[in-house]
């Protein structure tokens, strides 16, 4: 027993030398960031254009609301909707598409020029570079194997779940996450393709279960760190969505203003929807107060995950690392092996 728990001190020990120096590797090359910090700047900036690009939209509903009114029974035909269609259609519609191309497979980019990168600068022997083009098809294809195997085991994962009271939908995913924590970083310092590395992630795992056991509980906790400390902005953005002081007081006057708003005996009451889309100046303060929002949950948004993924890329740059030192060191102690195997008895 104690011999046990002083083998499991020495893997932790192991394990901290690990991102020691791989914090040590990841600070000599900051430029492993730069694509971070590009893939956030343009997927943020991409999501301002098309929030923005919806403020014109309001004149377009009030003149639709108003042409509602004038009809007999309150109905409107598609005909009338038709400049609503043909704005969507334009801006808003183009800037969507790029923001979800950009969500999605610039996601998978970014991860195919960050593992590039960490190939490059391993303190190991490496194959030649597979370029990003071809590490980036063999993402995607991963990805779409990992998704569909979800959805083979879609039932048994609830079945698991369900017969171990709950536990199983949390600890599944960990062990799934866990085992194929290596296979990106092996596809790129291999010359295999990424079924191998798929295989070969879960077979290094296995191997090694309670060192990546332990790297995959730090990859947990500091991502619930990150999301707690990065909560202090998201709190201080609040402030700003709260709406209080001069902005309220000013708010509640241009309301008052408003003829519709004379019927209603207090302000707690509300406007209706309808109203709102009716009003121009009503539609004006619900853009007031709908864009600035938007813009600062957006940007609240990007700060958190470039914070997050900054603790991605150095957990990849560990996991490279220590799949690619424990391998070397596993050939030298084969190669040793066989050369006292071979040796010849004097």
């Amino acid at each position: 027993m104690v011999h046990s728990e002083k083998k499991e001190t020495n893997r932790f020990i192991i394990l901290l030398d690990y991102m020691k120096k791989t914090f040590a590797l990841m600070a000599e090359n900051k430029a492993v960031l730069f694509p971070i910090i590009w893939y956030t700047i343009s997927k943020t900036i991409l999501g301002i254009i098309f929030i923005v690009s919806l403020i014109p939209l309001k004149t377009r509903l009030s003149e639709v609301m108003k042409i509602m009114e004038n009809k007999p029974n309150g109905s409107i035909g598609i005909e009338n909707l038709q400049p609503i269609i043909s704005y969507l259609s334009g801006i808003p519609l183009v800037s969507f598409i790029l923001f979800m191309l950009v969500a999605t497979f610039g996601y998978t980019w970014l991860e195919a020029n960050i593992f590039t990168y960490i190939a490059k600068k391993l303190p190991f022997t490496v194959p030649k570079e597979k370029g990003i083009y071809r590490t980036f098809g063999a993402f995607i294809l991963a990805n779409i194997i990992i998704y569909f195997a979800w959805i083979i085991l879609l039932i048994p994962y609830i079945l698991v779940g369900l017969a171990t009271l709950t536990i199983g939908f949390t600890l599944l995913p960990f062990l799934v996450d866990m085992l194929l924590m290596y296979y990106k970083g092996i596809y790129v310092v291999t010359e295999n393709n990424i079924f191998y590395s798929l295989k070969e992630s879960i077979r290094f795992v296995w191997q090694n279960f309670v060192l990546s056991m332990i790297l995959q509980i730090f990859i947990i906790i500091s991502d619930v760190t990150n999301l707690v400390s990065t909560n202090t902005y998201i709190n201080k953005a609040n402030r700003f969505l709260n709406l209080n002081t001069n902005f309220t007081s000013d708010l509640d006057s241009q309301m008052e203003s408003l003829e519709n708003i004379k019927q209603i005996d207090s302000l707690e009451k509300g406007i209706s929807p309808m109203e709102v889309l009716r009003d121009t100046q009503a539609l004006d303060i619900a853009t007031n107060i709908i864009v600035p929002v938007a813009i600062v949950l957006l940007i609240a948004a990007a700060i958190v995950f470039f914070v997050r993924r900054v603790v991605f890329v150095y957990f990849a740059f560990t996991s490279t690392y220590i799949y690619c030192d424990k391998t070397a060191a596993d050939e030298l102690l084969s190669l040793e092996m066989e050369e006292v195997k071979y040796e010849p008895i004097q």
